[in-house]
């Protein structure tokens, strides 16, 4: 009985959707599996994913105000690096990095002039010098930094 009763509401929607000049998808319950003519439905798309929009990145850390050539002592940029004195390369340090004027007694203690900043590595102002990884890297920024400028020249 069960079986007839879904027959004839078959039945009754076949009727029914052949009367308005659609077919049996527009009565359903579950989405059209394939295009149908007779009521316009087409086969469903996949929905695009819409991608977030991103924000543009940002960096965090400071930026330096003052390059090796646009250092405010234009005097050192005038005297080639090998040249300077210890009171010179140390002026140099200050001036590009003040964090970095509190080893002004260590590079005159060590008496780093400009041949000898040129030739400094981080193992060695570790040992001898006993500044710590992060100073004696960013001096050796430095070094490189001016060598590349020498060689630029």
């Amino acid at each position: 009985m069960v079986e007839d009763s879904s027959l004839i509401g078959l039945a009754k929607k076949l009727a029914l959707s052949q009367s308005l000049g659609c077919c049996q998808h527009l009565f359903g319950l579950e989405e059209p599996s394939k295009e149908c003519s007779n009521c316009d439905i087409q086969q469903p798309t996949p929905a695009k994913r819409k991608v977030p929009e991103q924000e543009a990145a940002t960096s965090t850390t400071v930026t330096e105000t003052s390059s090796i050539s646009g250092s405010p002592v234009t005097s050192l940029n005038k005297i080639p690096t090998q040249d300077w004195s210890i009171d010179e390369v140390i002026q140099f340090i200050e001036s590009t990095d003040p964090c970095l004027g509190s080893y002004a007694d260590l590079f005159k203690k060590h008496e780093i002039d400009g041949k000898a900043f040129l030739l400094l590595n981080s193992d060695m102002m570790m040992k001898y010098m006993g500044l710590k990884l992060g100073p004696a890297l960013k001096i050796c920024n430095l070094v490189s930094r001016l060598k590349g400028r020498r060689y630029a020249l």
